[in-house]
């Protein structure tokens, strides 16, 4: 007899998060190759359209009632919360995955913030019957900071599906491309400081700029004189951001606040040279195969920068190969399997 799962995709709503992005290729992924071995239902957002919903055996959409009234929710064997603050939850009687993705809110938040998300955090742990972590550094987090009552943590990288388009090719300035929601600890400032020591570059960087460390960034702009080196793009859709994957000579990713890390290893798929910092999961995700940098200081950063790319170049075939296979690990299958086992 077939097992009856729901796999929450709430947050699908936001394709320009990486919450949005791994609901979505979730569904994708497990629709066309388990559709047969399980009765898999969906939650989605009330007005939100599935694609290839013909795929998939039921979609629920969110209302009140299964908001707030979690003992109405019955009928499956699983419910699989893909992120760590979901808003729906099963009753008490069916299994629960909790898939948790970082505990960035340690670093972003004020201290009295940070408190309420993590005593929330305890609740949904509480709660849960399996925990997933998307990368060793979250576990260790988790381990860390919260009370997981001896529960067992099981790692499960996240699969990454860069879709590809026809492009032009880039016949202007070299650039380097970075992409992201802009918080301050993505250290985007950072990179911008750094351009006043690539004057023949452009630097494209994407997503909403619309908060305080975009405003932060474009005052940057102003001060040190690069509005003709930088471009603020705001968010992009696929087809724009694989070309500039594709056409960037490097991806710059400063950030210290990853779970994972999606935008590195969807610049390493294609091939290019990727610069992070030490922190958070980037060494975990990018090993060896990444250049880093020890301080975010943008002389410093410049050095490595233009130090590194000489070595890439100098060899940019056989390492832009080796780069594409250490990403290539990081695929959804791999991901789904995973799941699956313990969906079994």
């Amino acid at each position: 007899m077939k097992k009856n799962i729901l796999i929450d995709l709430y947050k699908i709503k936001d394709y320009h998060s990486g919450l949005g992005e791994f609901s979505f290729n979730f569904h994708q992924n497990i629709s066309q190759k388990y559709k047969y071995e399980f009765n898999i239902s969906f939650l989605v957002p009330s007005t939100y359209k599935l694609q290839n919903s013909e795929l998939i055996s039921n979609i629920i959409h969110s209302n009140w009632k299964n908001r707030y009234f979690p003992n109405g929710n019955t009928g499956y064997d699983i419910w699989h919360s893909l992120h760590q603050f979901p808003s729906h939850f099963p009753n008490k009687k069916t299994s629960h995955i909790l898939t948790i993705h970082d505990l960035n809110f340690l670093k972003e938040k004020n201290h009295s913030k940070a408190l309420k998300y993590k005593k929330r955090l305890q609740k949904n742990i509480d709660r849960a019957d399996i925990i997933t972590c998307i990368s060793k550094f979250t576990k260790s987090e988790v381990e860390q900071h919260m009370d997981i009552r001896n529960k067992e943590l099981q790692v499960i990288h996240n699969g990454v599906h860069l879709s590809r388009h026809d492009i032009p090719k880039n016949n202007g300035k070299p650039f380097f491309f970075s992409i992201g929601v802009f918080k301050s600890r993505k250290n985007f400032d950072k990179i911008v400081e750094m351009m006043q020591y690539f004057p023949n570059h452009k630097l494209i960087l994407a997503g909403n700029n619309e908060t305080a460390l975009g405003q932060k960034i474009r005052s940057i702009i102003q001060s040190k004189n690069l509005e003709n080196n930088i471009i603020l793009t705001g968010q992009i859709g696929a087809k724009k951001k694989y070309e500039y994957y594709q056409n960037c000579e490097a991806f710059l990713f400063p950030s210290e606040a990853e779970g994972f890390g999606l935008p590195v290893i969807e610049a390493m798929l294609c091939g290019k040279p990727v610069f992070i910092s030490k922190a958070c999961s980037l060494p975990e995700i990018a090993g060896d195969k990444a250049f880093y940098w020890d301080s975010l200081n943008a002389t410093d950063m410049a050095h490595v920068v233009r130090t590194k790319l000489k070595l890439f170049h100098s060899d940019s075939i056989r390492m832009s190969d080796v780069i594409q296979q250490h990403a290539q690990q990081y695929n959804w299958e791999k991901c789904i399997d995973s799941y699956v086992q313990l969906y079994r």
